[in-house]
């Protein structure tokens, strides 16, 4: 019997499976216990096989016996020794006892289902509504507030997965929406309150400042100086696209202090530049600010506007009697692409507006407003600058209207009235600093009513530089005591003559210039040059300058003037305009001086017809 049970254990093992069969073992490897492929599993030596060909079985076949009773898949050979029924009939432990005993293999126990996985847990009931209060206190609302919305209605929940809790037939459970809360009760009549202060409502918009919002109170009084500081920090590191520019507000109907301090705007800001909007008064007290030094000064800004229907107050009466030493009002410094237009300058304790080391200026729009007699209260002060254009301003004041100082180049005056003061004026040039250089002005289509000089140049003796390319058209001119002048003789502060050399002044032009004077001495025209440098291509066309008074008549007065004339009254006779050629020394003195201020010396050389030399080549010329 035994060498029958071997005889059918080795037919059931040489039979190797097919392809389809070798699948079936490997997914009912994976399915049955006691089938899988276990490479741990431990192997059984020959020796410890009961029969000799059961040995070379076991050498040949390479069947490995798992320690928990079924026969493994090969992973080399890719055969299985048994087919997985005789695995459950035949375990190693049985197929080895079977040698010696004779019982028949048990039968064949059902497969077994797959297990299923672990149920999810139920879901916990919903929470019971909370119970309303007993008694709720009487719902009264305030008249201004309006009724409270009722809070929005929440779904219902979803029936939980398990039938034993909630049955599909069950209805929906809705969860009530909590009760609104206790509105406070009605203020009674005898409830008081204590008197505060009202707190001004400041609404800006985006991108403007209102000085107000950073503590400036506008009463006239209070002193607002840290306050307008801080407005302007906020607004110069303001950036945003849309608007590129920020804005400072200064608001109308207020009056903000500034006290004993200079303001120092300075750049350069954030954005496409900065607008400073005054549309109020600031009021000044320059009493404890340096001399010589701005009130207001804004410094390294880059389209920068100063703008507004305001009014600023410099408050000079109390520094008038100081001589020189009082500070200016308000000062743009080392700025480009700037702009001035509305607002009103007015007292200041030395000049309105100073424009200094600066780039691309508009001045338009722009009034000031100071006594005759204030001292040094020049309206518009241009120094160190290029491109610079004054037009349609009203200028009111004891010193010069326009100055143009050193260094200064591109200039153009248009469309302006002044009513009181010194007129146009060039300088003064030669004295502090010593060299001076203006070129390429422009002055056209203005009115000089009731001025001490109208047109002037003026330099020092004993000064360095040159003026040259000035053109004057359409001015007109009542009652100026000097209306055309040229001083190279000028003197401030006595004494100042018996210095040698003074600055070259040529290539100046007067077309349609038309006035009165009231002053007889002045001749309605003086042109007093020095002569070691005299004044040279001078052109006076259509030039008419009378007395106020009728029946009076003028002398002009020509001292080292080279030039031309015609239609010009009073009359300018050939010989007092000077004749020849100028000397090897004076023209070489003149082309060192223009030397000095950026020309080439061989652009000036000794002129035929009298005229001296001939004009420098300047094409700069942007008035319309």
């Amino acid at each position: 019997m035994t060498h029958l049970v071997y005889l059918i254990a080795l037919l059931l093992i040489s039979s190797a499976p097919s392809t389809a069969h070798r699948r079936v073992l490997s997914s009912s490897s994976r399915a049955l216990p006691g089938w899988h492929r276990d490479r741990r599993a431990p192997r059984l030596s020959n020796a410890s096989l009961p029969h000799p060909w059961l040995a070379s079985l076991h050498s040949s076949r390479r069947i490995h016996l798992a320690s928990t009773g079924g026969f493994q898949w090969n992973e080399r050979t890719q055969a299985a020794p048994f087919p997985p029924p005789l695995a459950r009939l035949l375990p190693p432990r049985t197929l080895l006892a079977s040698a010696s005993t004779a019982s028949p293999p048990p039968p064949t126990p059902p497969p077994r289902p797959p297990p299923r996985p672990p149920p999810r847990p139920p879901r916990p009931p919903p929470r019971p509504p909370p119970r309303p209060p007993a008694s709720n206190p009487p719902q009264t609302a305030l008249p201004s507030s309006p009724p409270p919305s009722p809070p929005p209605r929440s779904p219902p929940p979803r029936p939980p997965s398990s039938p034993t809790l909630l049955s599909p037939a069950s209805p929906s459970i809705r969860i009530p929406s909590p009760p609104a809360p206790p509105s406070p009760p009605p203020i009674s009549a005898n409830t008081t309150t204590p008197n505060l202060p009202a707190v001004p409502q400041v609404t800006s918009a985006a991108g403007v400042f209102d000085v107000r919002t950073f503590g400036a109170v506008g009463d006239g009084e209070t002193d607002d100086t840290s306050a307008l500081t801080r407005a302007f920090a906020a607004a110069c590191g303001y950036y945003a696209l849309y608007p590129a520019r920020a804005t400072l507000l200064f608001p109308q109907g207020l009056t903000f202090f500034i006290k004993s301090r200079s303001v120092e705007w300075k750049g350069p800001c954030n954005g496409q530049g900065l607008r400073v909007q005054v549309d109020g008064t600031i009021l000044v007290d320059p009493r404890g600010v340096p001399a010589l030094t701005p009130i207001i000064a804004l410094h390294g800004l880059r389209y920068l506007v100063l703008a507004g229907r305001g009014v600023i107050d410099g408050g000079g009466q109390a520094v008038w009697g100081r001589a020189s030493k009082r500070p200016y009002l308000v000062e743009i410094v080392k700025s480009s692409h700037v702009e001035v237009t509305g607002i009103t300058l007015v007292n200041p304790p030395m000049m309105h507006l100073s424009v200094k080391y600066c780039a691309g200026v508009r001045i338009h729009a722009f009034s000031t407003a100071s006594p005759y007699n204030s001292p040094n209260t020049d309206s518009i002060h241009i120094a160190s600058s290029s491109a610079v254009v004054v037009e349609n301003c009203t200028l009111h004041g004891g010193d010069d209207n326009v100055s143009i100082k050193g260094s200064s180049s591109n200039i153009v005056i248009r469309d302006v009235l002044c009513t009181a003061g010194h007129g146009i004026s060039i300088g003064s040039l030669g004295s502090r600093p010593r060299r001076g250089c203006v070129s390429n002005v422009r002055v056209k289509d203005v009115q000089l009513v009731g001025l001490q000089t109208g047109l002037r140049i003026k330099t020092y003796q004993g000064g360095e530089g040159t003026v040259h390319n000035v053109r004057y058209t359409n001015v007109r001119m009542t009652d100026v005591t000097y209306p055309i002048l040229i001083d190279q003789y000028y003197c401030e502060r006595q004494p100042c003559g018996g210095k040698p050399g003074s600055l070259a002044v040529f290539d100046i032009h007067y077309k349609n210039i038309f006035g009165t004077t009231n002053y007889t001495r002045s001749g309605g025209i003086k042109l007093s040059c020095s002569p070691r440098t005299p004044c040279g291509r001078i052109s006076m066309r259509n030039v008419r300058i009378q007395h106020s008074r009728p029946n009076t008549t003028l002398s002009p007065i020509l001292q080292n003037a080279y030039g031309t004339s015609k239609a010009v009254v009073p009359t300018i006779s050939k010989n007092a305009w000077r004749k020849g050629k100028l000397s090897r020394s004076k023209a070489f003195t003149i082309s060192n001086e223009y030397r000095k201020c950026g020309g080439l010396w061989w652009a000036l050389f000794l002129g035929p017809k009298g005229l001296g030399w001939a004009s420098p080549s300047t094409t700069f010329d942007f008035a319309n």
